[in-house]
C-alpha cells in the first residue's frame, strides 16, 4: 500500500492553518497509482474569505507517503505561490482564490519551515474526541431506516446509514458546515445506541433518525495545555517591503500538486 500512517495531518504556518487528509488511491496515466489528499487552507480569523479546500493533492506514482509529508507539500506549494504572488502584488492565476496567494507571500518564511519538516512534533499532540455527523433523515426520508430498526435492531440500522460515510471526506464537510459536536447530538426524547464509534439516534414518534461517528482530532497548539519549562521559540520576521520579487519555485506544470516520486 502506498500510503501509510495516520490519515489527517495538521499544522500551522504563521496566520494559517493547514490540513491534508487522505481520500483514497487514484489511477495515474502511466498505469500507476497516486495516494490523493484533500487539503485545507485556513487563513487568519475574521478574514472576509478565510477557508480553502482543495482536492487535487496527489503523492508521487507508487510513492510510499504519510499524511504529514503530503502537509509539508502543501506548505512548500503555498510558499511558492506567494513568491509567482509577489512578482506583480497580485493572483497570476486561478488555482488558488487571490488571498491564499496573499498569506503565502506574507507566510512564505513559516510555510517554508513547516516544509522542511521544522515545527514536526517531538512527542504525541494532545487529542480531543468529536463526533461528526454522517447522516439525519426525518419523514419519509427515514422510513427505511426506521424499518429497518424495527425488523431488525439498532445493529442493522446503523450498517444501513453507515453507507453515508465517506470517511475523511465526510469528515472534512462536516466540520465545514458545523456538524462537528463535542457530544453525540441527542434530542431529549430519543433513543440511543453505540456501535463501535458509531452513535445511532432515533425517535419513532417524531419519525427521525441520525448517525454520527466519534473521531480523535489533534487539539489546536494555542489550545493544548502548556508544559511547564517551554521556551518559545522567536518568531520569524515577516516584515516586507511591497515590491517585485523572483520566485522561487516553478508553478506545477500539470495542474496538480503532487510530490515527488522516491
Amino acid at each position: 500500500m502506498p500510503f501509510f500512517g495516520p490519515r489527517v495531518a495538521h499544522g500551522e504556518a504563521g496566520s494559517l492553518g493547514l490540513s491534508v487528509s487522505y481520500v483514497g488511491q487514484a489511477a495515474d496515466e502511466s498505469g500507476g497509482w497516486r495516494s490523493r489528499f484533500l487539503y485545507r487552507v485556513d487563513g487568519p480569523p475574521g478574514a472576509s474569505a478565510s477557508t480553502f479546500v482543495g482536492s487535487d493533492l496527489y503523492s508521487g506514482v507508487s510513492a510510499e507517503t504519510t499524511a504529514r509529508e503530503m502537509l509539508q507539500s502543501l506548505a512548500s506549494f503555498l510558499a511558492a505561490a506567494g513568491e509567482r504572488y509577489a512578482t506583480g502584488m497580485s493572483a497570476p492565476d486561478a488555482d488558488f482564490p487571490e488571498w491564499v496567494y496573499e498569506a503565502g507571500y506574507l507566510n512564505s518564511d513559516e510555510l517554508s519551515l513547516l516544509a522542511e519538516g521544522a515545527d514536526e512534533p517531538g512527542e504525541t499532540p494532545a487529542m480531543r474526541v468529536d463526533y461528526v455527523s454522517i447522516v439525519f433523515q426525518e419523514g419519509t426520508e427515514a422510513d427505511q431506516a426506521l424499518a429497518i430498526l424495527d425488523e431488525d435492531g439498532p445493529s442493522a440500522a446503523v450498517a444501513h446509514l453507515a453507507q453515508w460515510d465517506y470517511g475523511e471526506e465526510t469528515e472534512m464537510a462536516a466540520r465545514e458546515y458545523g456538524h462537528a459536536y463535542p457530544e453525540p447530538p441527542t434530542g431529549r426524547d430519543d433513543r440511543s445506541h453505540v456501535e463501535g464509534d458509531y452513535v445511532l439516534a432515533w425517535n419513532l414518534p417524531l419519525g427521525h433518525v441520525s448517525l454520527v461517528r466519534r473521531v480523535e482530532v489533534p487539539v489546536p497548539a494555542e489550545e493544548a495545555p502548556r508544559p511547564a519549562n517551554v521556551v518559545s521559540q522567536p518568531p520569524v520576521n515577516r516584515s516586507r517591503a511591497v515590491g517585485s520579487a523572483t520566485p522561487l519555485a516553478a508553478k506545477p506544470s500539470s495542474g496538480e500538486r503532487g510530490a515527488p516520486s522516491r
